[in-house]
């Protein structure tokens, strides 16, 4: 028995500046978004497995010297094109209809120069 991972998000909020938060409040707020997540790790770390295969994006990303910005790690082709068509979705919806819209050559431009960028 054990655990694959842990998703450690939960948290609360109050609105208003800072200046105008009670101290026992503001503890309360560090205590369960600060401490909360510690004490929340700490407990479940024991039960966490190692991977069976951790793929080259997970390990780069914990263990390279300069690891990317951004990783995109999916179990499959499937996983892998929702995503991205996800995100061509967005940018096609940012470049719609505005004043400063490129063309679609303008775009794949902009997409080698970025995929050039990321070989460097």
């Amino acid at each position: 028995m054990g655990l694959y991972g842990l998703v450690n998000n939960a948290g609360i909020l109050t609105l208003g500046p800072i200046t105008e938060i009670d101290e026992d409040e503001l503890a309360w707020i560090l205590d369960v978004n600060l401490m909360g997540v510690y004490r929340v790790t700490k407990a479940f770390a024991p039960l966490i497995k190692e991977p069976d295969d951790v793929t080259d994006a997970v390990v780069h990303a914990l263990f390279d010297e300069s690891p990317k910005p951004n990783y995109l790690v999916v179990p499959n082709e499937t996983e892998a094109r929702w995503t991205i068509s996800k995100i061509v979705e967005e940018m096609a919806e940012l470049n719609a209809d505005q004043k400063y819209s490129y063309t679609d050559e303008e775009l794949i431009e902009m997409r080698k120069e970025a995929t050039a960028a990321q070989r460097k």
